[in-house]
Formats: structure tokens, C-alpha cells, sequence
């Protein structure tokens, strides 16, 4: 099913957003700047943990920045009167009880937008004017404003919008799937490589599915489903920095692959360095900035 440090993305991803959807169905906080209570769910691994800082912030998504490896929590949660309407809570239902190594990666929209919601009961004032003005205010309903279920944005340059493609049916076997954390820095790592060693080389790879799956970057897992991998190869200067943006039925890869800078911006032996550097422990991000960062 996987292969040793190859990406690990989809169902960890997926776990979390559970995690959070659970918690709001029971009213309880998780702390999700706790790298031992995400690691012992499987969120984060080894690596991952040691490696990356943990922020909460006021964001509807979890991002992970490799660059300046940190990852940022959203520390929100939808309004009381939302959670009580019994349309999310079976739409969070839903989500918690599907299956973690099955698609759909992302929760499906909520079934609506907005929740209305009566006011509580009104406070009888003895003044007879403070009373008619609150009994004309008791006839309006307040709207509150429905969030997303938090998805994943892995490394910096990912284009977060949904690709539109024809479904890609996946046969699901009665195999255990084994659920593995987070696992990126490895793979990230591994491929950069690649693209500096084509550059000493001096042979052009083509970055595609089959190409990720031979050299161990993706699993044979996460290859069944839809990848769609964009290579940019017409980038600024020193803008070489890749994403992973999972999406219903897979992810969407942003791979940065420019053409060899000057021997003036990257030296022939630091771009060997590099290379030649073990892909499985640090430094996880390349030392010269012209080398691309890719995801």
C-alpha cells in the first residue's frame, strides 16, 4: 500500500478535519497546538513533530509552511445557535463517521449557507416604551454565517481552488488500510533532489504520476486517486516554492521546475551538495535559495 517515506497526506488530512468536526458536535475543545495530542492521532509524525512549530490562529485553514516550518490551527469554532441547527449537526455527523481511508478528502459544503436562528425569550421592562421597542426587535430572526469544515494547505504556492474533472472510481477493497501520520519533509525533500540532479545532469525529467510513483515519492495509495500536478516552469528569480492542496477526490501538486540558474547564483558544488545530501534527515529545505523548494 505505501512506500517508505513516500507523501502521506490525504487520510491524515482528512483525520484532523474529523477531529475538529467532532469537537464541535460535542462542545469541546481540542488542543490543537499540542504536538503530542497530534501525534498520538496519528497526525503528525516523528519527523513532523520535532521539526514544525504549532500556532493557533484565526484561520479556516490548516496550513503547513515547510519554509518556515510552522503549522497554523484554526482556532474558531461556529456559533452556539449553528451548531444547534439539525441540519449541520447531521451534516457534521456525517463527516465524522465517514470513512478516513476513503474519498471524499475534503467535507462536502454545508447543506446551507446561513442558519436562522429565533431570539431567546424577551426581558418585560417597566417602562412601557423600552418594552414595545424589544417586543419589535423579538420579530426579527438573526442570521449567523455557516463556516467550512477546515481543509489542508501544504507548503507555500498552492492554488487552493477545485479542479474540475471527471470523478476517477477507485475500487475499495476490504484490505486494511494502515493509517499513517503526516508525512511531507522526507518526499519534499527527495524531490527537490531530483530536480537539482537533473540539472547536473543536464537531463529534463518529466514530473508526472508515474514519475512520482517510481521514485517513492507518492504512495501506491495515494496514486490511485486524482492528481493533478501543475510544473511551473516560468517562475521569478527566487520564487521557487511548491504546494499540495488536497481536493475531493485527491490533491493538486504545484512543482516548481525552472530552468538551471547561473553557476554565479548556484554554485556547481553546492547544487551537488544538495544532492547528494541524505534525503531522510536534515537540513530539510536546500541552503541556496535558487534551488527549488518543491513539493
Amino acid at each position: 500500500m505505501s512506500v517508505p517515506n513516500a507523501y502521506n497526506i490525504l487520510i491524515p488530512q482528512k483525520r484532523l478535519s474529523q477531529l475538529i468536526a467532532q469537537s464541535w458536535l460535542d462542545n469541546k475543545q481540542i488542543p490543537l497546538a499540542d504536538k503530542t495530542f497530534l501525534s498520538d492521532q496519528k497526525i503528525l509524525s516523528k519527523d513532523e513533530a520535532e521539526v514544525f512549530r504549532v500556532f493557533l490562529v484565526e484561520t479556516n485553514q490548516v496550513e503547513i509552511d515547510e519554509i518556515d516550518k510552522k503549522i497554523l490551527m484554526p482556532n474558531y469554532r461556529p456559533e452556539p445557535e449553528v451548531l444547534a441547527d439539525p441540519d449541520i449537526r447531521d451534516w457534521l455527523y456525517n463527516w465524522v463517521t465517514s470513512n478516513p481511508t476513503h474519498s471524499p478528502w475534503i467535507a462536502p459544503p454545508p447543506p446551507k449557507s446561513e442558519v436562522s436562528t429565533q431570539p431567546g425569550k424577551p426581558i418585560i421592562f417597566s417602562a412601557p416604551n423600552e418594552e414595545e421597542l424589544l417586543n419589535e426587535n423579538t420579530s426579527e430572526i438573526k442570521t449567523l454565517q455557516v463556516p467550512l469544515l477546515p481543509t489542508v494547505k501544504v507548503f507555500q504556492g498552492a492554488d487552493s481552488s477545485i479542479i474540475k474533472h471527471e470523478r476517477e472510481e477507485v475500487e475499495y477493497k476490504e484490505e486494511v488500510v494502515e493509517i499513517e501520520p503526516f508525512n511531507t519533509l522526507i518526499p519534499n525533500k527527495r524531490l527537490s533532489q531530483l530536480i537539482a540532479k537533473s540539472w547536473l545532469e543536464n537531463k529534463e525529467i518529466n514530473i508526472d504520476k508515474e514519475f512520482l510513483l517510481n521514485n517513492g515519492i507518492i504512495s501506491e495509495f495515494e496514486a490511485k486517486f486524482h492528481i493533478d500536478i501543475h510544473v511551473e516552469r516560468d517562475l521569478p528569480p527566487r520564487e521557487y516554492k511548491g504546494g499540495i492542496t488536497p481536493q475531493p477526490d485527491g490533491y493538486k501538486i504545484n512543482v516548481p521546475y525552472p530552468q538551471r540558474p547561473s553557476s554565479e547564483n548556484l554554485p556547481e558544488n553546492v547544487l551537488r551538495e544538495w544532492v547528494e545530501n541524505d534525503s531522510t534527515s536534515a537540513p530539510w529545505t536546500p541552503t541556496n535559495e535558487w534551488i527549488p523548494y518543491t513539493c
